[in-house]
């Protein structure tokens, strides 16, 4: 009769356990610090502006191989008018 009783003790410890853990994880989640990151602006930047009113920037594709790429095959794309900022 003893092992009924010992069952639900264990029983009880766990889910004590459990809801002690989840207490854990809630307090830490929000003791973390929040960032104080500005929020992302939708407002273009200085250098966004300067350029777009440059123009927009165009890719010349100078050369693709093969000529006539079957299906599931890799082609090479040559190219210029990119910038590496």
């Amino acid at each position: 009769m003893a092992r009924p009783e010992t069952d639900r003790l264990r029983r009880r410890g766990r889910l004590l356990a459990g809801w002690l853990f989840t207490a854990l994880i809630a307090v830490v989640y929000f003791l973390l610090p929040g960032g104080g990151e500005e929020p992302v602006s939708l407002e273009p930047t200085p250098a966004e502006t300067a350029d777009a009113a440059s123009g927009p920037r165009q890719l010349e594709i100078l050369e693709v191989t093969p000529a006539r790429p079957s299906s599931g095959r890799a082609i090479t794309i040559t190219y210029t008018g990119a910038n590496d900022e």
